[in-house]
């Protein structure tokens, strides 16, 4: 029981991990050309 609890978490973490880097990187891929857009955009 307790071996297959720490093998969950380790796995577990690990994806979680995984997880927030790829919203992270969405994020930043969605955020820099709109930031860019609304600081240049002639008005």
């Amino acid at each position: 029981m307790t071996i297959s609890f720490t093998c969950a978490f380790q796995l577990f973490v690990g994806a979680a991990v995984l997880f927030s880097w790829l919203v992270a990187v969405m994020a930043l891929t969605a955020l820099i050309p709109l930031t860019i857009l609304m600081l240049f955009r002639k008005s």
